[in-house]
């Protein structure tokens, strides 16, 4: 009974060692398990199977992830780098001119927090599934390249230029009258066009060294082939002066002077009055005789009628719009009837003008000057169609006989005093009725005749003093 008692307890024993051992060795494992999952949850360092932009992130700190991100990427902001060129200039920007940025940062901190929140059973069971199966993350590259907008505009500030017409200088007593400086091209950059081709270049991650800027060209307005062919002569008339006074000589010149140089514009009219001023002793006007009330008087700037008559027939041979003229009372004879003109300024007399107009699409020009006792005036520009010119003649159709002038007694002596004297104040005249008609040649050959204008210079009644005073006989 006693051998039976001590085997059962021997037995008991035997099996309390043998849960003791197994409870120990549970514990034991427990703990190295623990140990373990701590030892690996617990790193500054990453998780097994972590990649960066295809770097492996095993054994790497946050720290150290991020150095070699950075060496890693280093080469996509260099991409960035941009240089513009434009004819020998060159302009860089780095990727700091543009705000580029790579999250590395982000990255890193996203990567690194994989597998580190739950609890300590679920954050196990993930690193083991990073091992497995791997977990990839890629970083994000942005930019603003609008940040070169303001760079981009002292750039275009710099290249971009307005367009130059061509001009020409009218230097009518030069041998070479017409000098014509040549247009420039102007030059704009779009700055917008240029910000979205970088933007271009860029997206697609492939940087063209160096971008080559192309601006566009603006064209000027005028260029130097438009003044070609139309700065032709077109016509030239004159008129005697050779037996004019100096000072009649000196006073149509002036005024004719007043037009040389001048360019008249598409559709600009011209006045006479306004051109020459008004006609003045500091001017060098002198007094020359002029038609007042059908007879002749001396006033300062008498003659310049002739100045006005040379240049309308000037201006109708080069196929100009006369909008305003007057003939005189009484034919002149520098001119064939119906082609003069008169002008005057107050006072006392109403205002008389010349005006003409340039009726064609480019300028005209316009060169007056005095040779060999002759006023000339010439006018250039681009030449009737077809080679042709105008010429004009007159046509007295009828001679209207002078009447008898009045007898006048000058009571005040004014004139004459004395019985068998006279003084003719204003001589009868006789009137003339007058066609005037245009002829327009091609080359040499009349091709048309028209009727262009008619005048009548009406006759004119004299005006006769006679004294009335008895002579004293005195030979006794």
């Amino acid at each position: 009974m006693n051998a039976r008692r001590n085997r059962a307890n021997k037995n008991n024993r035997k099996l309390a060692a043998a849960l003791t051992f197994f409870i120990v060795l549970v514990l034991v494992s427990v703990l190295g398990i623990k140990l373990y999952m701590d030892r690996l949850l617990n790193t500054d360092t990453f998780y097994e199977g972590i990649t960066i932009d295809g770097l492996s992130m095993d054994g790497l700190t946050k720290e150290s992830a991020e150095k070699s991100l950075r060496k890693l990427n280093q080469p996509r902001l260099d991409k960035l780098d941009i240089e513009l060129k434009y004819e020998s200039n060159t302009w860089t920007f780095g990727h700091e001119d543009i705000q580029a940025y790579i999250d590395i940062a982000e990255k890193v901190d996203e990567a690194y927090s994989v597998a580190r929140e739950g609890t300590f059973l679920d954050r196990f069971l993930a690193v083991q599934k990073l091992k497995r199966q791997g977990r990839t993350f890629n970083t994000e590259l942005t930019y603003n390249v609008d940040r070169l907008k303001e760079k981009i505009e002292e750039i275009a500030s710099a290249i971009n230029s307005d367009p130059v017409d061509a001009t020409l200088k009218f230097n009518p007593d030069d041998k070479i009258m017409f000098n014509i400086s040549p247009e420039k091209y102007g030059l704009f950059l779009d700055v917008d066009t240029v910000i979205d081709q970088i933007r271009e270049i860029l997206n697609s991650g492939t940087v063209a060294r160096p971008l080559v800027l192309s601006p566009v060209k603006l064209p000027p307005g005028v260029l130097a082939r438009d003044f070609e062919g139309k700065l032709e002569k077109i016509t030239s008339f004159s008129t005697d002066l050779s037996k004019s006074s100096e000072d009649r000589t000196k006073n149509v010149v002036t005024a004719a002077l007043a037009f040389n140089g001048l360019v008249v514009s598409p559709g600009q009219t011209i006045s006479f009055n306004e051109t020459t001023g008004k006609r003045t002793a500091d001017k060098g006007y002198g007094y020359a005789p002029m038609i007042q009330n059908k007879r002749f008087v001396n006033v300062l700037g008498g003659g310049v009628s002739q100045t006005s008559t040379t240049l309308y027939n000037t201006v109708i041979r080069a196929g100009l719009d006369v909008v305003e003229r007057t003939r005189h009372s009484i034919p002149s004879s520098y001119i064939d009837m119906g082609l003069d003109t008169t002008v005057n300024l107050p006072p006392p007399e109403p205002v008389i003008d010349l005006k003409f107009r340039n009726n064609r699409e480019s300028p005209i020009y316009i060169r007056a000057y005095y040779a060999d006792k002759r006023v000339y005036f010439e006018v250039y520009g681009e030449p009737l169609p077809d080679g042709q010119r105008y010429e004009f003649h007159s046509e007295v159709y009828e001679t209207v006989p002078a009447p008898s002038p009045d007898i006048i007694k000058d009571y005040e002596g004014k004139y004459v005093e004395y019985e068998g004297e006279e003084y003719v104040h204003t001589a009868s005249r006789n009137g003339y009725k007058v066609r005037v008609y245009r002829q327009t040649f091609q080359k040499d050959k009349l091709i048309k005749e028209e009727l262009f204008d008619t005048h009548y210079y009406r006759p004119v009644k004299g005006k006769t003093y006679i004294g009335i005073k008895k002579l004293e006989d005195t030979s006794l």
